[in-house]
């Protein structure tokens, strides 16, 4: 069979093999795109404005030149793609008249919901079910549509993934969820109103930010009843607060790109991922010498007492998946697919953790493999259950104010397409990196604050205790990249078994 005959996409077995990036056959038929292509000025236009969008919406890196590639391919445009971290060039060639211009975007962000839209146009546009100018309107009101979410609701969610991620991550107990709650919020709050404000402050943010929750979280943390006990978890509510901009995603992306032969934009974010870390350890440990300096009786242990069930624990991993997905501007449809495959993925992780003995590298591949089947069958299967309700219930969704105008969402409805890996992020967010890149920042930092607060001799404290500070946190951030690359194998493990033989028709987008 021709390689470029169409298949349904609800096929799991293609007709043809994989196809290397630089493959000038890629496996698309430009008969298959619906409107004839009159101006390339105006494929060059969709082509800029789909590389924007998808740029700023949060599509895999390792993943983005391949979907620009046949998507160009299909246009019969003469396209050439650089992807950089924050950045992307395109070249466009026209080889009829011997000229060329290049465009630069710049600027990478996540928006699950954006995504989510951008996606389902360029479908449409790839299947002759929408115009090639329409698109680019569409792909516009995408961009100047609306936030989902209001600020002070996100600043709730905020409050919300610090109690969710507390409990199983860091050991949390009840007693401590509601100074976790206060913590995020707080961190929120700084990140959504004050950063943006003051390009000096934004600077300095996540500094700040490791510097103030050490400091505040080892004040509340040394509170002691009457029975001379401490009350609150210093580890937990410390580490909890400043989860959220910790560098594990970014290191389980920089896994990925590197298993894609993707040399530059791995190695610069293991660069980026490894000095932000030691930033974030060094505003640890500034806090926490703070306030060691004021308390000599201070705590000096990020290990809980007393934690609750870890089988308990399970049941706050839905929920902070949930507002995972929020703080990334899902919609609510997606949410059940994100908490299924992220309880899904989470379960894996750890009853095989379990019986690996505490092999974290074995619980992130059997996690990693979950989530892979899981997101990539959902995009199989997506478009039976994505308007599912809305079709038995007879909803008119051209009424949906999420929509540019009536005539896009009756056939964006009735096609139904779906996105897995936007399903997939809280996943990733879920696993252990981000965990255990922050313990290695509390307990680099507790031991400098220690040894300061301790050294009576006045001879500096830093020269002679930086040996055993970076003795004990390197393990685990050498931990961190070994779980991530096993994320990274475990993923692409997943997408292999969902699709063994690659995508007849179009891309395989996923992690």
């Amino acid at each position: 069979m021709d390689p470029t005959t169409r298949r349904t996409s609800g096929m799991l077995f293609g007709p043809c093999g994989p196809v290397t990036q630089g493959d000038p056959e890629l496996p698309i038929d430009p008969n298959n795109i619906g409107p004839k292509i009159k101006d390339p000025m105006v494929s060059h236009e969709y082509l800029y404005q789909l590389s924007k969008a998808l740029l700023r919406y949060g599509v895999p890196g390792h993943r983005l030149e391949r979907y620009l590639h046949m998507t160009a391919k299909a246009l019969q445009s003469e396209v050439d793609f650089v992807y950089l971290p924050d950045s992307l060039t395109l070249y466009f060639d026209d080889p009829q008249k011997h000229t060329g211009h290049t465009r630069l975007i710049k600027g990478e962000g996540t928006d699950l919901g954006r995504w989510l839209d951008v996606h389902n146009v360029s479908k449409h546009v790839m299947a002759g079910n929408m115009t090639i100018e329409d698109g680019i309107e569409e792909i516009n009101a995408i961009s100047n549509k609306k936030a989902l979410y209001s600020d002070w609701f996100l600043l709730l969610i905020y409050g919300f993934a610090g109690i969710g991620i507390a409990p199983f991550a860091y050991g949390a107990r009840f007693v401590d969820l509601p100074i976790c709650f206060a913590f995020s919020a707080m961190l929120g709050f700084m990140q959504m109103k004050l950063a943006p404000r003051n390009h000096l402050y934004s600077v300095l943010f996540e500094v700040s930010a490791a510097v103030v929750f050490s400091f505040l979280g080892r004040l509340v943390g040394s509170i002691k009843n009457v029975q001379g006990d401490r009350v609150f978890c210093y580890g937990a509510i410390s580490e909890s607060a400043i989860n959220l901009i910790q560098p594990g995603y970014w290191i389980t992306n920089a896994c990925l790109e590197l298993m894609n032969r993707q040399i530059g934009t791995s190695g610069a974010r293991f660069v980026y991922a490894l000095v932000y870390a030691l930033l974030l350890a060094y505003g640890v440990a500034v806090g926490s010498s703070l306030y060691g300096l004021i308390d000599h009786d201070a705590v000096a242990s990020t290990v809980c007492e007393n934690q609750i069930s870890p089988f308990f624990n399970l049941l706050f991993v839905p929920f902070f998946s949930m507002q995972v997905g929020l703080l990334g501007g899902a919609k609510w449809r997606q949410l059940p697919a994100m908490v299924l495959i992220c309880f899904s993925m989470y379960s894996a992780f750890f009853f095989s953790s379990r019986l690996a003995r505490g092999s974290f590298t074995v619980g992130a591949t059997a996690g990693g493999i979950t989530m892979g089947i899981l997101g990539n069958g959902y995009a199989r299967v997506g478009r039976v259950v994505e308007h599912f309700f809305e079709r038995r219930l007879g909803i008119n969704n051209a009424s949906d104010p999420e929509c540019s105008d009536g005539k896009t969402k009756s056939w964006t409805s009735h096609i139904g397409f779906t996105c897995g890996a936007a399903a997939m992020v809280p996943s990733m967010i879920v696993l252990v990196p981000s965990g255990l890149a922050n313990r290695a920042s509390h307990l680099a930092g507790i031991l400098a604050a220690e040894s300061i607060v301790r050294n009576t001799t006045g001879v500096p404290a830093f020269p002679s205790v930086n040996s055993e500070v970076f003795t004990a946190a390197f393990p685990i951030y050498l931990n961190v990249f070994q779980i991530s690359i096993s994320i990274a194998v475990g993923t692409s493990i997943g997408a292999l078994i969902i699709y063994p033989f690659g995508k007849s028709r179009s891309w395989v987008m996923s992690w």
